[in-house]
């Protein structure tokens, strides 16, 4: 009878390699393994190949030769790099884009498994180290202050604190607030429609705005259909009809209003208390400027705090029905039971068997006034949990504030390892949501998600979704509501779903060999529900308070 551990040794660490989670040794470990049993190369050399860790590098895998030289570079990095380029570059050097034979198969195979590693470990290190790294631009213009209702910039939702590119900018009903990076602050009712040009320029094609423009930011201009109007340190506020109609009030310092050609002869200067009124091609109409038509957008700060509230509401009226949800494997609701206890309680109706232990994360506050949630922020930081238990369809659902994407992973709910049913949820660097999804002892894969976190949108909220639906053979990614993902399964991969112990925020490694791999989330979490079924789009988006 053959000896089956280096079979399952081989299979082990083919799954960590393309989790991202092996070390040196183990690398080599892989590489000798290969050597020694060459029938386990095509197996390697497949995986490696539709990963879609490598994928990232290079979406048309059309030859073994442009994949190698694709990632050539990655190589730099490694001690030993000198002669597997050697290596890399004879084979890159040949006159054949054909694959090789099956004699010349296996020094392939060795490149690639060495190639993917050097990726795994290196790819962030050569991209920060080594200095041959872009610097990170930002496109742009002003950051949303404040936000009541729905708003879309360049047909893209976003929320208070993001940042906001030139573009159009909609609103159709509540209140929208934006602070310019020249320091202009610009204050909008809605329905609204503005076109960003810089952060100096703003165009109004109908809605009203109001404005506070400091020294520092004098000449800050809103252009509107019939007129364009330059400050001159001041405050003032406009009003553009949907059919045409611009009236202009100004309230403090000054401003010089033009016609929409913005002739010079057509210049006036208009002081605090003055206003004027434009209609198409009609001669201006002085008015008083009044502050009442705009109170409104004088101080939003009540306006958002009753928003915030009416949505805390919501997501009330959501806890109580998940209290009495008999789908729900576990339901942590990051809500303090006392000032001293560091027990995290399973609301579901599995019972207290399920509660977490807390471990160095600290209470702050969720999203909403009155609503907790855990911070993440050390390498210690983590909530042990114990789900038992095997399922055929599951749905991860979470409410989640990301204050930083500096590590190569950064977990959300991950099993203590990687064994044959287990999952993996978490984010990558590159911000983008992942499912690892062991679903056999020889195969694991990785269900990536569309990058949606950069640096304009740290410290927003946002809810995430996953569901293994094992009826419609997928796996679907969902954030605020909607889905931004889905990738079939192989029915042959098909089986059942397990967790065991696992921890939320953060990874532990009982695994041989696996080294340190720090995986902590740097942020926040206020809500974390597991679901035996795979639910609905609608019943997530209703979750994500759409």
């Amino acid at each position: 009878m053959p000896d089956s551990r280096p079979e399952k040794r081989f299979h082990d660490l083919l799954s960590r390699l393309l989790d991202g989670d092996l070390e040196e040794a183990d690398i080599r470990e892989l590489v000798d393994i290969v050597k020694a049993t060459p029938r386990f190369s095509a197996e390697l050399r497949d995986q490696l190949l539709v990963d879609s860790r490598l994928a990232q590098f290079e979406n048309e895998l059309q030859s073994e030769k442009a994949f190698v030289r694709t990632l050539e570079a990655a190589l730099e990095a490694e001690e030993d790099g000198d002669a597997f380029v050697d290596r890399v570059v004879r084979f890159a050097d040949a006159d054949t884009d054909e694959p090789p034979s099956s004699a010349s198969k296996a020094p392939w195979l060795l490149a690639a498994a060495s190639l993917a590693a050097c990726l795994v470990f290196g790819f962030f290190w050569i991209r920060g180290a080594s200095g041959i790294s872009e610097d990170v631009t930002d496109p742009g213009v002003a950051v949303i202050s404040h936000l009541i209702g729905n708003l879309a910039v360049n047909s893209s939702g976003k929320q208070v604190g993001d940042t906001v590119s030139p573009g159009i900018v909609q609103i159709d009903e509540g209140y929208l607030s934006l602070e310019f990076y020249r320091g202009a602050q610009v204050t909008v009712a809605g329905p609204a429609r503005l076109e960003l040009v810089d952060s100096e320029r703003v165009i109004c094609h109908y809605g009203k705005v109001r404005a506070q423009v400091p020294p520092v930011a004098r000449g800050f201009t809103i252009v509107t259909p019939e007129s364009e109007v330059v400050d001159l340190g001041t405050e003032f506020a406009i009003e553009v009809g949907r059919q045409g109609g611009t009236e202009i009030h100004v309230f403090d310092g000054e401003v010089e209003a033009y016609d929409k050609e913005r002739s010079p002869e057509s210049k006036t200067l208009l002081t605090a208390g003055l206003g004027v009124s434009i209609t198409g091609s009609a001669p201006w109409e002085s008015l008083p400027a009044e502050q009442d038509l705009f109170a409104d957008l004088a101080d939003l700060e009540q306006l958002e705090l009753d928003a915030e509230e009416e949505r805390f509401a919501r997501w009330q009226a959501n806890h109580q029905l998940a209290l009495q949800d008999e789908r729900l494997i576990a339901y942590y609701d990051f809500e303090r039971e006392n000032r001293k206890s560091r027990n995290l309680p399973n609301r579901a109706l599995t019972g207290s068997e399920l509660d977490g232990a807390m471990v160095g994360a600290r209470w702050v506050r969720g999203p909403w006034q009155g609503k907790g949630a855990l911070s993440f922020r050390r390498p210690g930081d983590r909530v042990r949990v114990h789900l038992p238990g095997e399922y055929d369809s599951i749905t991860l659902a979470a409410w989640i504030r990301i204050d930083g994407i500096d590590r190569t992973h950064s977990s959300l709910l991950l099993t203590d390892g990687y064994e044959e049913g287990e999952v993996h949820w978490q984010l990558r660097q590159e911000g983008a949501l992942i499912l690892g999804y062991r679903q056999s002892e020889k195969r694991g894969k990785n269900y990536t998600s569309e990058e949606f976190v950069d640096l304009t949108n740290l410290g927003r909220w946002f809810h995430l979704a996953t569901v293994i639906d094992h009826q419609t053979l997928t796996v679907s990614h969902f954030l605020d509501g909607e889905q931004i993902a889905t990738h079939p399964i192989r029915e042959q991969d098909l089986g059942p779903i397990r967790f065991g112990d696992a921890s939320i925020g953060n990874w532990d490694q009982p695994l041989k060999n696996s080294g340190g791999t720090i995986r902590n989330l740097n942020g926040r979490i206020a809500e974390l529900m597991v679901f035996r079924e795979a639910l609905p789009a609608e019943e997530i988006a209703r979750l994500a308070l759409q």
